[in-house]
């Protein structure tokens, strides 16, 4: 159900720009592109319904085309926070009991280190293969496994615009998990199995597509992720909810207050998830580092309640009130 959305919003809208990570742009056309390609690596990496990948990625324009290419295949994916502790990272592989990682060279001697120890789990964490995604190329550790390549035939129509053809592959399996579950959250500090929260495509696609409606999103929009799509609230209220919204995607992979609030000004971010914490951050930060943000017309406080006096303080500093969520 999340591929459905997701090609609905390709199809309605391929030339349009829907994520910016930095200097890379990418539109829903070379979205969808990647998204097939991922699909057919995860395949050849033998992954079947109900497999669970993870994902050792931030908010980065890898991890969304891991997450899209995996689920049509029935994988379920588990996106990690950022554990400082190798032991916790450990401890949340070994509760998720995953079939393969997914990662990104920064992450890669730090996984193949975790992945390595035997010990006396009953997972076999040293068997599962470590996928690392590099400059537009997947490959296993030892670099002897590449995804195949993805050809579109993109053809101009008699209306001006392209006919997307050759993403076929991923129409044949879409719409067949919408009860399985999509995505396993783990908690950052990783206490055991018991913690894991699964969702399904179902409840994870009617969450966005309400988020979506209730911010009045519109194609419009623009809206920046920093808030962990390792959590709930950071996957449904930026990634997914740009999908059902039709709107455009800010990505940025570590939160500091000096690039939250120059990102939200350079990009003209309309729509603002974070915590609250986060928020209470933005305003303790010195005056020089504050800028204006007149496109800014949504902040929404999500994972926790906020304090009535910091959402006061924010709406007279920056103009903008805060919501929860």
């Amino acid at each position: 159900m999340i591929s459905q959305l997701f090609n609905r919003a390709a199809h309605k809208h391929g030339e349009r720009t829907v994520l910016v990570d930095g200097e890379r742009h990418m539109t829903y056309f070379e979205l969808q592109v990647y998204v097939e390609w991922s699909a057919r690596y995860f395949q050849s990496l033998g992954i079947q319904p109900g497999h669970r990948i993870a994902i050792y990625i931030p908010n980065r324009h890898e991890f969304v085309i891991s997450l899209l290419g995996m689920l049509p295949l029935g994988g379920v994916a588990v996106p990690l926070p950022q554990y400082d502790d190798p032991g916790e990272l450990r401890a949340a592989l070994l509760a998720a009991k995953v079939h393969a990682v997914i990662t990104i060279p920064p992450y890669r001697e730090l996984l193949a280190a975790v992945l390595s120890q035997q010990g006396k789990a009953e997972w076999p964490l040293h068997k599962i293969p470590l996928a690392v995604f590099e400059e537009d190329n997947i490959a296993t550790a030892n670099g002897t496994l590449s995804p195949p390549e993805v050809k579109v035939n993109v053809a101009a129509a008699s209306n001006g615009e392209h006919d997307r053809a050759g993403i076929g592959f991923l129409s044949n399996l879409v719409g067949r998990f919408d009860e399985h579950t999509a995505v396993l959250f783990l908690p950052s500090d990783s206490r055991g199995a018991q913690t894991l929260k699964p969702f399904t495509h179902r409840a994870l696609v009617e969450a966005a597509e309400n988020f979506a409606r209730s911010s009045q999103m519109t194609a419009d929009d623009c809206i920046l992720a920093v808030l962990p799509f390792a959590q709930a609230a950071g996957l449904i209220t930026s990634l997914l909810a740009v999908i059902a919204g039709d709107a455009k995607l800010i990505l940025l992979p570590h939160f500091e207050e000096a690039s939250v609030v120059e990102a939200l000004a350079r990009e003209r971010v309309t729509i603002y998830p974070d915590l609250p914490a986060r928020f209470d951050r933005l305003l303790a930060a010195p005056a020089d580092r504050r800028r204006a943000l007149p496109s800014l017309r949504l902040c929404i406080a999500a994972g926790a309640s906020m304090a009535p006096e910091s959402k006061q303080n924010f709406l007279r500093e920056f103009g903008v009130a805060v919501q929860s969520w």
